[in-house]
């Protein structure tokens, strides 16, 4: 029978005649028709007597790799939205869940297809109480929201499901000026690629939104924690988690900063350098064709384009080949007498601090705000970047992804009792 509006999924009924009264439901666009004959159907054509769904997940009639039980709505409609088939017996209160549990194994990444990342993100963990939510479409595909239904705000859920349902109406459609302004703010959500790192979100309260054609998760709401969270952080000692914190809040400011500082202490505030450095620069200087802020904005750009292009490739070693590229363009760069060697040194060096920070949305982030203060560097000394600085902060401070804060996570983490 349908069910879910001309959006959601499409729910199939079938009774066997004769016999046990059982009733099978599965969506169909979540199962293979071949798996729920084959595990579901096949075994209910021979001789079955009724029993409690209980008795006919240990029984071995079924030869589905993964039975469980669902007693209560609820937990049939999340097992149905999982990929899982329903099978109920007449007069009794549960029914029995079957899949075929086609993820043998947790990849690295997730894929573009959403059927398979909902099956990674039922096999990462058992805890009861995960519920996952069809939508309407996103970009002409189907999606869908998972989260912990005792660990997510109440509130938090119906901001990120009107969010998700706007972004799918909507659709990718935008015009340039708002597109242009997008990038000198945080997003509402993160790209996560990493199953074992969204299983762990989930766990402190975030949201997964999944998308058909999509091959990442966005984890919702957005946070400094989860800006500063590594793929490989899970696995790693607590102390040593919260320490790994320290470099990449490093890599933070002087990827922020460091460029529009030079700016300004070799244009403005040459007090500041020693005088060596100033007769070694001012040498260095002689006979370019660009002013030094062009000069270090054409390097900060030729970097970023670089690394756009290889994180693309999505692939190992795509962060090596992107800095062998920033440093080949340098040495042409420097060749061809376009720049000096510190400017092309402070691109380099740059590019390399900020490959410490995990997350792509604060990358992206630094990246845009770093040519404002690279701006007003050039038109204020470091008076400028005082200001540009007050600014950033105020908007970090008014920033609340779906009405959450920025500075802390859905769940704080538990108390330490003094005992």
């Amino acid at each position: 029978m349908p069910s879910g509006g001309p959006a959601g999924p499409t729910l199939r009924t079938v009774a066997r005649p004769g016999g046990a009264r059982f009733t099978v439901a599965y969506v169909e666009w979540l199962v293979e028709p071949a798996d729920v004959q084959q595990l579901v159907l096949a075994p209910l054509g021979r001789t079955i007597a009724p029993a409690p769904p209980d008795d006919l997940a240990v029984s071995g009639r079924f030869p589905a790799p993964e039975l469980r039980v669902a007693k209560t709505a609820e937990a049939l409609l999340t097992g149905l939205q999982l990929g899982l088939a329903a099978v109920h017996v007449d007069g009794y209160p549960a029914a029995l869940l079957a899949g075929s549990g086609k993820v043998p194994k947790i990849p690295e990444k997730f894929t573009p297809e959403l059927v398979t990342n909902l099956q990674i993100i039922r096999r990462l963990t058992r805890r009861p109480g995960l519920r996952v939510e069809i939508l309407r479409d996103i970009e002409r595909g189907r999606s869908a929201i998972a989260y912990f239904d005792e660990l997510a705000p109440p509130e938090l859920v119906q901001s990120v499901r009107s969010w998700a349902e706007e972004l799918s109406s909507r659709g990718p459609v935008m015009s340039w000026w708002p597109a242009l302004l997008g990038i000198f703010r945080l997003p509402s959500a993160s790209e996560c690629f990493h199953p074992a790192a969204v299983l762990e979100a989930l766990e402190k309260g975030y949201l997964v939104v999944l998308a058909q054609h999509m091959p990442f998760v966005l984890v919702a709401p957005l946070t400094l924690p989860l800006l500063l969270y590594g793929s490989n952080d899970r696995t790693m000692y607590r102390p040593l988690r919260t320490i790994m914190y320290l470099p990449r809040l490093a890599a933070v400011g002087l990827g922020l900063l460091t460029a529009g500082w030079f700016v300004a202490v070799t244009s403005y505030h040459h007090a500041l350098l020693p005088g060596p450095f100033l007769t070694v620069l001012a040498a260095a200087r002689r006979n370019l064709p660009f002013p030094l802020v062009m000069e270090v904005a054409l390097i900060q750009l030729i970097a970023d384009t670089l690394w756009i292009g290889t994180l693309r490739l999505a692939a190992r070693g795509s962060n090596l080949l992107a800095f062998i590229g920033i440093c080949l363009a340098a040495m042409v760069l420097l060749q061809g007498g376009l720049a000096a060697p510190i400017s092309a040194a402070l691109g380099v060096g740059l590019t390399a601090t900020l490959m410490v920070i995990p997350s792509l949305p604060l990358d992206r982030f630094l990246r845009a705000w770093r040519y404002l203060f690279i701006l007003a560097a050039s038109a204020l000394g470091i008076y400028g970047m005082a200001i540009l600085g007050f600014l950033l902060m105020v908007y970090l401070g008014d920033a609340r992804p779906f009405g959450h804060p920025l500075w802390r996570e859905p769940i704080p983490p538990p108390a330490v009792s003094s005992s």
